[in-house]
């Protein structure tokens, strides 16, 4: 029994049937190359690509009527006949309200003369000569399983070099990504395993007959799911000089321009074009688009006063289909001794929506489960209210805007000798219009009833019925610009540098980072602080303080270090069992590696990350946002220990 739910329902927790990290095999090469064609000037190029391959495997796929069933799915018709036929039963058993719901569903009916049709049980619930809803999960159709193959490739081309006093460099580059997807198990196709359900067939309680469980693994879709390919053309140069001097020194200019096509494309195979595979979400269309976006800069570098200089640079974005934009930044450098340099700058920036992010398939799919509607639950105490999981509809969204943002930065370095480094910098960054992947989480959507209302436009419900919202439908979860947000702290860098001994030479360094605020807008334009307070919404964990700390040895072809990566405690959510808060403990982890470049051209390297197998800390939010419960999957690495080797080799 769970205190979460009556004792007359049931529950299924997917923790244990989910790869915590699926299975990856990765491959990759890359060759770089320079000629000189004289003293000043040099033709470059680069060659990479890559090969990941990506094995996951998910609980059984979920049959019931919670989920929707794509229109475009012939079986629709043939549901909808089924329910007609057991009129006037179903009405005057379950309320017409209530069957209603069932259409366009995958809704599993078990007949009264299916030989697993439970009697006595219906009796009981007074539910005699009805069929019963049933809400299935469908084990004998296996673990979801599938493979995702990501090629990438990488073309560089350029010259650079000087001319006429000019420094430039011009190149050519390429780049594309595809990825195929292939089902190896576990989904499958409506049109198949819907008729057996509903046939009464099955046994939804218990094993099946072999011959019932052999035409369920006939059900199953296998075979490739979808391939989507991106890439990117790009021509840009830029070159640089001295234009003149002034008695503190030469002015510095540069110029530069970008030219670049985008492109993205996405192909499903038919079944899942049609959305008759269970678990994908609904019927997929082709997606082939690209734009063309054209860039320029123009920095002049000024020395105001010796040791004093200022910086100037502005740019210019224009994206085919979005707009365009001007972006300037400004800095200040003040060194008036070689001890000592004190620096700020402030500018603004500018991020276009990826095609992808505009373009990607609308697909439909389900919330984390224990999720309940504030404002039904409290009245209904309904199973299709409370403490379950509701339809999403996710993807991309061509009415995304770009992101923007204004920064601001100043902070000094001190190097009171040549073996010790000490800098601070301050950092104050506004983001506006933030492009959120999912958009706002459903668990923040439905986190009470004010929450709900704000954001309702989110939310699609059934016709009002007694007084009430209707049911939830489904929950926008594609990609959206939802609120602006305001992040300020401080970076540290630290480096000391033993003096050359017998036995070496020896460096400690520390690099963290403190956040002062990490403040995202509300609906009503509030403010919400997020700094060491676990996120509801979905979002990474920003703990007050983290830092990487090393001490790293260096003896003619030996290298070694030692490395703690730190993280402050921080609030988690609520405990739904309890109601109690709690904080989630430092995460503190330990590294070691060790390199040998003494065979010329070659680097081997070893190491152990977290050498000694620390747990991430429990974290309620696992439970509540995600299916990883135990632990947050944004601060912790689960992986525990693991070593690893690697071998390098670079020729002239």
């Amino acid at each position: 029994a769970s205190p979460l739910f009556p004792n007359n329902r049931c529950r299924f927790d997917p923790a244990p049937f989910i790869q915590l990290i699926p299975e990856q095999n990765r491959t990759a090469a890359n060759i770089q190359a320079r000629f000189a064609i004289d003293a000043n000037n040099q033709i470059y190029t680069e060659l990479g690509g890559s090969r990941n391959v990506i094995r996951t495997q998910l609980q059984p796929t979920p049959i019931s009527d919670q989920f929707n069933l794509p229109p475009t799915v012939p079986y629709t018709t043939q549901l909808a006949a089924l329910i007609n036929s057991y009129q006037p039963t179903l009405n005057n058993t379950y309320g017409s309200a209530f069957v209603d719901t069932l259409f366009g569903h995958t809704t599993v009916l078990l007949p009264t003369t299916s030989p697993y049709y439970p009697t006595r049980f219906a009796a009981d619930q007074g539910l005699a000569g009805s069929p019963i809803n049933i809400r299935y999960r469908s084990f004998e159709s296996g673990l979801r399983k599938f493979r995702d193959e990501n090629k990438a490739a990488r073309f560089v081309a350029g010259l650079q070099g000087a001319i006429a006093n000019w420094d430039y460099d011009v190149g050519i580059l390429y780049t594309e990504s595809r990825v195929n997807e292939f089902v190896e198990d576990g989904y499958p196709l409506y049109t198949r395993i819907l008729p057996l359900l509903n046939s009464g067939v099955v046994n939804p309680f218990g094993p099946s007959t072999p011959a019932v469980q052999a035409q369920l693994q006939a059900a199953n879709f296998k075979g490739e799911a979808f391939a989507s390919k991106t890439s990117l053309t790009s021509l840009n140069g830029r070159a640089s000089r001295e234009a003149f001097s002034l008695p503190a020194g030469p002015v510095a200019v540069a110029f530069g321009t970008d030219l670049r096509q985008e492109k993205y494309a996405f192909s499903a195979s038919s079944a899942i074009a049609s959305g008759d595979v269970s678990g994908y979400g609904g019927n997929f269309t082709d997606v082939a688009k690209s734009r063309n976006v054209e860039a320029a800069f123009a920095e002049i570098n000024v020395p105001i006063l010796k040791g004093l200089e200022g910086d100037v640079a502005v740019r210019f974005d224009n994206y085919q289909g979005v707009g365009s934009t001007v972006n300037p930044k400004a800095s200040l450098r003040w060194q008036p001794a070689k001890e000592f340099l004190l620096r700020g700058s402030i500018g603004t920036g500018f991020r276009a929506p990826a095609l992808d992010e505009l373009y990607a398939p609308v697909t439909t799919g389900v919330s984390q489960n224990g999720l309940s509607d504030p404002v039904r639950c409290p009245v209904t105490g309904s199973s299709r209210d409370c403490q379950t999981q509701f339809a999403t509809d996710n993807g991309g969204n061509t009415a995304l805007t770009p992101e923007k943002t204004t920064s601001k930065t100043i902070g000094f370095i001190l190097e009171p000798t040549a073996n010790v480094h000490f800098g601070l910098d301050y950092f104050d960054i506004l983001l506006k219009n933030q492009i959120v992947i999912g958009g706002l989480g459903a668990n923040a959507v439905l986190f009470d009833a004010q929450s709900a209302m704000d954001n309702a436009n989110l939310i699609t419900r059934a016709p009002t019925s007694n007084g009430l919202p209707g049911q939830i439908l489904s929950i926008n979860q594609q990609n959206k610009n939802l609120f602006n947000a305001h992040v300020q702290g401080i970076d540290l860098d630290f480096k000391l540098r033993t003096p050359t001994t017998s036995i070496g030479n020896y460096t400690f360094a520390l690099n963290g980072t403190y956040f002062t605020r990490y403040d995202t807008q509300n609906p009503d334009g509030s403010y919400t602080g997020n700094v060491a307070d676990a996120n509801i919404a979905g979002g990474p964990v920003i703990p007050r303080w983290k830092h990487i700390a090393s001490v790293s040895w260096d003896y003619g072809p030996w290298l070694a270090s030692a490395v703690q990566n730190f993280q402050a405690a921080y609030n988690d959510v609520t405990s739904r069992n309890t109601g109690q808060a709690r904080r989630v403990g430092v995460y503190e982890t330990f590294d070691i590696q060790a390199s040998y470049l003494g065979i010329k051209g070659f680097r081997l390297t070893a190491g152990i990350k977290n050498i000694f197998d620390k747990d991430p800390p429990y974290s309620n939010i696992g439970g509540q946002v995600t299916f990883q419960g135990g632990y947050d999957a944004t601060y912790a690495d689960v992986r525990g220990r693991f070593i690893y080797g690697r071998l390098g080799y670079s020729f002239k």
